[in-house]
């Protein structure tokens, strides 16, 4: 028998020793990891921020009935460092987080008892333990949205309020360090209460260390006249401006940042009163409020841009969900990138392996020129059982290594493994399959497995290069 075949004969006797190796598959494209887990009920996580010693701290709802205001630190690979569970009895939800000048975290939302509901704000240590937390207390429903420490260490809240006759008006309010109102400033100063319906959804802190807010806005004069609204103030909450935006139909921002120009770019929706058609818009504006430009990203169904963020190349990246109802359930997590004036250069869509399950997006944060890390929730089957969601994905282009078979990042004795079962065990097959041409001839058969043998046993040609094109 000559030493070519005996070296095969003994390649295969290596290969059934080694037939338990694991089977790695090479992730997909865009997906780099993606983690799922909560409580017996419904699960969120609403916002997601970086943190000072470069892993990501996040804030939602962990409902084991009754739902808990939930606080969340991972790194960037998906490992959870902690989770804490937070609030009094009812039904306790986190709609905003950051971390703070002494480490800790902030973190505004609301709680529920009975028919009402109460601004709640909490202020924790670094390793999410509480040190006090505050209510707002004042009319029968308060509900806060955003939050942002000012340079001397108070608190910005923005929120809205509902009164005994179930009108809205925007709330800011101020709080100092221990959680007290700041008496010096008004917790609701006469414009924002001007109109019948307005809502505070977000707020940031402009160049000269006032802030701006967005959201909505109607008047008592024609309640279905519903406009995207922002307005600024000083650091004293003094009216500078406020602008109103016409979109078609009603409309509204879910979202503001600022962007490296001292403008404002603002994620914005219109749609009809009954939520059956709701689309995407961006609106660009100066540092005085003024429109520089808008652009939509019309698709059907109903659809919500949930958060926005200025990307390190100057464009935009979009936190959406797509094709959902008014409580954001049926629709799917759809993640949009676009250049400097709004136009969208690729977009990613969150698909769970279930057909029947969906997802939402609510929150994004780049960390670094090609990934993004998104936080959310996906439902797996039902409305009432949600987990939350936390994925990164990735827009570097994929690296294949050719002969690395199983995706393990190495060419061994476990990709001829991998090849030998595809081919005559109905095993899975490489991903994608052209990782699996070693021989280059094209074809992916039990010759690319000999080739493997020979290379790594008689040092044999090396895979041929490239394989993927």
């Amino acid at each position: 028998m000559g030493e070519k075949y005996k070296s095969i004969i003994f390649g295969v006797f290596c290969i059934s020793v080694l037939s338990f190796l694991m089977y790695m598959p090479i992730a997909a494209q865009d997906t780099v990891w993606t983690q799922s887990f909560g409580g017996t009920v419904n699960d969120f996580l609403f916002a997601v921020e970086p943190t000072s010693d470069g892993e990501f701290i996040s804030t939602g709802a962990y409902d084991d009935g009754p739902s808990e205001v939930y606080l969340v630190k991972f790194d960037a690979q998906g490992d959870t460092a902690w989770t804490k569970t937070i609030g009094p009895a009812g039904r306790n939800i986190g709609l905003a987080v950051r971390q703070v000048s002494d480490g800790g975290f902030i973190i505004a939302g609301y709680y529920d008892y009975g028919a009402a509901s109460d601004g709640y704000l909490i202020k924790t240590d670094q390793d999410g333990g509480v040190e006090w937390e505050t209510t707002a207390g004042e009319y029968r429903t308060i509900r806060f949205r955003d939050v942002l420490e000012t340079s001397e260490g108070s608190f910005m809240i923005g929120g809205y309020a509902f009164d005994n006759d179930m009108n809205t008006f925007a709330r800011l309010v101020r709080y100092d360090r221990y959680g007290d109102i700041d008496i010096l400033h008004q917790p609701m100063p006469s414009y924002l209460t001007e109109w019948y319906l307005r809502r505070i959804y977000s707020i940031v802190t402009s160049d000269d260390e006032g802030f701006i807010v967005s959201g909505f806005t109607t008047d008592i004069y024609d309640l279905w006249a519903v406009d995207l609204w922002i307005s600024k103030t000083d650091s004293n909450m003094n009216l500078l401006w406020e602008k109103t935006y016409s979109l078609p139909d009603i409309s509204g921002s879910w979202d503001i940042s600022t962007t490296s120009d001292g403008g404002c770019i603002i994620a914005g929706y219109s749609g009809d009163m009954e939520y059956e058609q709701e689309d995407l818009w961006l609106v660009k504006t100066d540092g005085n409020g003024d429109t520089l430009w808008t652009n939509d990203f019309p698709s059907p169904g109903n659809d919500r841009i949930m958060a926005v963020k200025q990307t390190l190349d100057g464009g935009y990246i979009l936190a959406c969900t797509m094709g959902a109802d008014d409580a954001l359930y049926g629709g799917t997590g759809w993640l949009i990138k676009t250049d400097a004036a709004g136009d969208s250069l690729w977009s990613y869509k969150f698909f769970p392996e279930s057909s029947d399950t969906s997802s939402v997006f609510y929150d994004v944060e780049q960390i670094s020129e090609t990934d993004y890390i998104v936080v959310g929730s996906v439902y797996p089957g039902t409305m009432e059982d949600s987990d939350v969601l936390i994925t990164r994905i990735s827009t570097a282009p994929q690296v294949y290594v050719c002969g690395d078979a199983n995706g393990d990042g190495s060419v061994n004795v476990g990709d001829a493994v991998f090849l030998i079962n595809f081919v005559f065990s109905g095993g899975p097959a490489p991903d994608p399959e052209c990782t699996g041409e070693a021989n280059g001839d094209g074809t992916l058969n039990v010759g690319d497995a000999v080739y493997l043998i020979n290379y790594i046993f008689k040092g044999g040609p090396a895979p041929v290069e490239p394989c993927c094109r």
